[in-house]
């Protein structure tokens, strides 16, 4: 009977601290994240009492399974208001591969829901398509550089899109000059570092990293 009793209690404990925090979705923020790149994952979460205590947030790769947590303390009295708070998470070095995330919540050390998110799919560092060779003919130069970077045998208005990116997959904003066959790009003010020009036209697409010293 005790038994029964202290089981009931719990289960009702953490129904009513899910009431006042939980996890309601997952959303991974980084664009085309690859192993070399910083992910970015935000578990976004809902707050019954706002004077509770954010704690603190982790995450745990286990196989091909990646799983966020997110913590609360609570506080003697429950102050009414209700929030939506926010834990932002980075993720370095994960493998190449496809991954299904989820997310648990606990207020107090006590779990109070888990929710399964997006799966997640990690490329190779600088992996292009299986088609890469029929755009591979291209010739990206000088490489490291300290100013223009041009790319050769492109064809106006056939190239589909082209984008730089910085190491953390952020697309950096550049003109583009086509002039000849050849485009360059003026990376003369951007910051020392390695980026990845993206060229994409139909579902053939290469990257080619770049170094600006």
């Amino acid at each position: 009977m005790r038994k029964s009793l202290l089981i009931a209690l719990l289960i009702s404990f953490s129904a009513l601290s899910a009431q006042n925090f939980r996890v309601d979705s997952i959303r991974v923020n980084t664009v085309r994240p690859d192993s070399c790149t910083t992910i970015n994952v935000s578990v976004h979460t809902y707050l019954g009492c706002i004077n509770f205590t954010q704690g603190p947030s982790s995450f745990n790769r286990n196989g091909s399974n990646i799983e966020f947590t997110v913590n609360y303390t609570s506080s003697p009295i429950c102050a009414g208001a209700i929030s939506w708070p926010i834990f932002s998470i980075n993720m370095d070095s994960i493998p190449p591969g496809t991954y299904t995330t989820t997310a648990t919540a606990f207020l107090d050390g006590v779990q109070t829901n888990n929710i399964s998110g997006p799966s997640l799919t990690v490329a190779s560092c600088g992996v292009t398509s299986v088609k890469e060779n029929s755009l591979g003919q291209l010739k990206v130069y000088p490489n490291p550089t300290k100013g223009n970077l041009y790319v050769d045998g492109l064809v106006k208005g056939n190239y589909g899109s082209i984008m730089l990116l910085d190491i953390r997959g952020k697309e950096v904003s550049l003109p583009l000059n086509f002039q000849n066959g050849r485009l360059s790009l003026d990376l003369e003010d951007l910051d020392k570092g390695i980026y990845f020009l993206s060229i994409q036209r139909g579902d053939e697409r290469i990257s080619r990293k770049i170094v600006v010293n």
